[in-house]
C-alpha cells in the first residue's frame, strides 16, 4: 500500500497537504512548519533545522506500521526511521499546537486548522489496518 501526502501550502506556523491513498485522495493533512526550505529531504542544510514539537517531518519514503501509542493509550500508525524525530504518528487533532511533528488528518477549514480529524483518521484506519494485518507493507512518501 502506498500513502502520500502532497504538501501544498507552507506557512510559517504550519503546513497544509493532501493525503492519497493508492492515488485516491482521501483528506487534507496538518503538519508544524516545513523547515526543508530547499525541498531536498535534509533538514540539516544552512538555515533549516528541527525545532522540537514545531517541524514537520523531512520529504521521503517512510514505512508505515501500527503500535500502540503511550501518548493516545491506542493503536496508531507509527512512521518508522524518520532522521532526527522519534515517535512520529498520523492522528487526529485540529491545530498546528497539536501536531508535535505528526501529521494530523482532516478537512481543512482554514489556515492553520483541520476540522472532523477523528471521522477522517477513522476512515484511514478502514484502509491501513486490513492491509497491515494481512502483512502488507505500507509505505508513507512525504513530498
Amino acid at each position: 500500500m502506498e500513502i502520500e501526502v502532497v504538501r501544498k501550502e507552507f506557512y510559517p506556523e504550519c503546513t497544509h497537504g493532501e493525503l492519497y491513498i493508492d492515488d485516491e485522495y482521501l483528506c487534507d493533512t496538518l503538519e508544524d512548519q516545513d523547515r526543508d526550505f530547499n525541498k531536498d529531504g535534509d533538514i540539516a542544510d544552512k538555515g533549516e533545522g528541527k525545532v522540537y514539537g514545531q517541524t514537520a517531518i523531512p520529504r521521503g519514503r517512510y514505512e508505515l506500521v501500527l503500535k500502540m501509542s503511550a501518548r493516545f493509550g491506542k493503536i496508531l500508525p507509527t512512521i518508522l526511521n524518520v532522521h532526527g524525530f522519534s515517535g512520529v504518528l498520523i492522528h487526529s487533532g485540529n491545530t498546528p499546537e497539536e501536531t508535535k511533528g505528526c501529521i494530523l488528518l482532516g478537512a481543512k477549514q482554514k489556515r492553520g486548522r483541520v476540522m472532523n480529524s477523528r471521522f477522517f483518521m477513522l476512515r484511514f484506519m478502514e484502509f491501513v489496518k486490513p492491509a497491515f494485518e494481512e502483512g502488507e507493507k505500507i509505505y508513507l512518501s512525504v513530498k
